[in-house]
């Protein structure tokens, strides 16, 4: 099921697949949290690599949704909306 976001600018919608729905939900609840710590929760639902979430952490960024911010040596995540 996708779910339907709007940026600050209403001109463009962004459509959510489960899996970014899943990530968003952990770190609207939780942020900031690292690429491992966003696995760990999201993987007690769906049964997924790291490497898958961290690919989806990327689309979300891209779709400007969260900011990542380089920490010591790990990448931090944060949600924009």
């Amino acid at each position: 099921m996708k779910r339907l976001f709007f940026r600050r600018r209403p001109k463009k919608a962004i459509f959510l697949g489960d899996l970014e729905k899943a990530v968003m939900e952990v770190l609207w609840e939780e942020a900031p949290l690292s690429g491992r710590e966003v696995h760990a929760r999201v993987y007690r639902r769906h049964k997924v690599a790291l490497t898958t979430v961290l690919t989806i952490l990327e689309r979300l960024q891209k779709k400007g949704m969260i900011k990542k911010e380089g920490g010591k040596k790990v990448y931090i995540f944060r949600p924009l909306i």
